[in-house]
């Protein structure tokens, strides 16, 4: 009987052992580093976005699972997310109730994908491990949506994508709304520019019409003094061969008591009209007529 008193206590133990070492298993990538096994993964699991959590790291030599002690100082550990577009530091703190097992703590902020990066040494071995969320391997983080009740609260994330996309938007159209006035100055400018030609030009036509005018003016005016001129000399063609008739009547005048006697210098020199009365006769046929 003692015997198999004996028999079941050992099967509980060993059975004890098998599940103790199981959750710790749970969720969490087991690899073997050197003479080590690390075993890697989230401090608390489901991780949840906006939840403190962290890196849980357990430590045990693989031929004996003793656990390893004293690692916080020879060991690093930094958490990256994006494929190494952000990485944070993580300090390695010791738990007394449990050696061999070192946690680093951080609230993480996204959803999604975390990787660990462990590096230094153990004892004599190197270390540089990276650890990935992965189906295979341990979970990655995930939102609070389901569990939330009675009201949805946004989380911080997505206010912050939010708020990025806004504020791309209103980049975007102040950037719009500066290159259309830019454009509107330059059309404005343009037009100017071709009103100011326009204008130029208009005033050049305008000027080379003035001046076609003018010389047109011009000319009619020569014209109408080349024709004044003619007439003039017409005219006095005429009066020359009227005052040479005249003088030719003047010679058969009577000399006494005659208008004509009036001037005795001249004498019969001036004409002034037929049967007239001459006033002044000094300058001869050059003299004014009056009819």
């Amino acid at each position: 009987m003692s015997r198999l008193l004996a028999t079941v206590a050992a099967a509980a133990v060993v059975v004890s052992s098998f599940v103790i070492n199981t959750s710790v298993a749970l969720g969490h990538e087991r690899r073997a580093v050197g003479p080590y096994t690390f075993v890697v993964g989230w401090i608390s699991e489901p991780a949840y976005v906006s939840a403190a959590n962290g890196l849980s790291l357990d430590v045990t030599e693989t031929s004996s699972s003793t656990p390893v002690e004293g690692l916080a100082k020879t060991l690093q550990a930094e958490v990256i997310v994006g494929g190494g577009a952000k990485k944070l530091s993580l300090d390695l703190a010791t738990d007394e109730e449990t050696p061999g097992h070192y946690a680093g703590s951080f609230i993480p902020t996204k959803t999604g994908d975390y990787i660990f990066h462990i590096f230094g040494t153990a004892g004599s071995t190197k270390v540089d491990e990276r650890f990935e969320s992965g189906p295979n391997t341990f979970d990655g983080v995930i939102s609070t949506d389901p569990l939330q009740f009675p009201d949805r609260i946004v989380a911080n994330s997505d206010l912050v994508a939010r708020l990025d996309s806004l504020q791309t938007l209103v980049v975007a159209a102040i950037v719009i709304g500066a290159v259309a006035l830019l454009a509107s100055l330059a059309t404005e400018d343009r037009k100017r520019f071709h009103l100011g030609v326009e204008a130029d030009l208009i005033h050049e036509r305008l000027g080379g019409v003035g001046r076609a005018c003018f010389r047109v003016v011009e000319r009619h005016v020569g014209e109408r003094h080349v024709a004044q001129r003619d007439a003039t000399v017409d005219f006095r063609a005429d009066d020359l061969g009227l005052v040479h008739l005249v003088g030719f009547r003047a010679l058969r005048a009577n000399p006494a008591n005659e208008p004509l006697s009036q001037d005795e210098v001249e004498g019969r020199g001036d004409v002034e009209g037929l049967d007239a009365h001459v006033h002044e006769t000094r300058h001869g046929l050059g003299g004014g007529i009056r009819v």
